[in-house]
């Protein structure tokens, strides 16, 4: 299957999201959110390493970065803007969401607000903004976290499926740390096999 990588620039209220889509010819994509002060392939080049894998099934993967990544409401608007411009250009209309820190809860609040969004799954996530979170729906939901991550405690991923209605999988990783460094191979085929079956 032929593989391009286009570089996005979407402008968004004052300022300008860029990226990267490696595109397929599908209607089915990945939108890969990053966490605070980190890259946006994710910890370790993880996301990358996820989106070869799923480039395979036919499933295109944009990455962005934040405009400003310690404000949720204009992570959130990134987002929207961002699913936007693939629908738009690219015609990839049905989307799962992977987000890691404060791009899991930015990225639920997105897919609260868009119906193109058919899946979510929330890494080291907080629990900020979570306020309307019953209006999920049945889109399926799962959230990961490392027991011993000393930068946002997995209880925040615990109280965000605590008020989950829809259908869920909760995840908790013992000895895992905020970048979930010794589960790098686990996380992969999670996420792998959880997008497979509900994208």
């Amino acid at each position: 299957m032929p593989l391009e990588v286009e570089s996005l620039e979407i402008k968004n209220r004052n300022g300008l999201i860029k990226g990267e889509l490696f595109k397929v010819y599908t209607d089915r994509g990945i939108l890969f959110l990053h966490g605070k002060d980190d890259y946006r392939y994710g910890p370790s080049g993880m996301y990358k390493k996820i989106s070869d894998e799923l480039i395979g099934y036919g499933i295109a993967s944009a990455f962005i970065d934040f405009r400003d990544e310690d404000d949720q409401d204009e992570c959130v608007s990134d987002i929207l803007a961002s699913l936007d411009h693939i629908d738009s250009k690219y015609g990839i209309d049905r989307i799962c969401i992977v987000g890691w820190g404060i791009g899991g809860s930015s990225g639920i609040s997105a897919t609260i607000k868009d119906l193109r969004v058919q899946t979510v799954i929330t890494i080291s996530s907080q629990a900020y903004g979570m306020e309307n979170i019953e209006y999920l729906a049945q889109r399926p939901i799962m959230m990961v976290h490392g027991v011993d991550d000393n930068k946002i405690s997995f209880q925040n991923t615990v109280d965000i499926a605590r008020h989950v209605q829809g259908p869920k999988q909760l995840i908790l990783l013992p000895d895992g740390d905020h970048e979930l460094s010794s589960y790098k191979e686990k996380m992969a085929d999670m996420i792998k096999n959880w997008v497979l079956k509900y994208l």
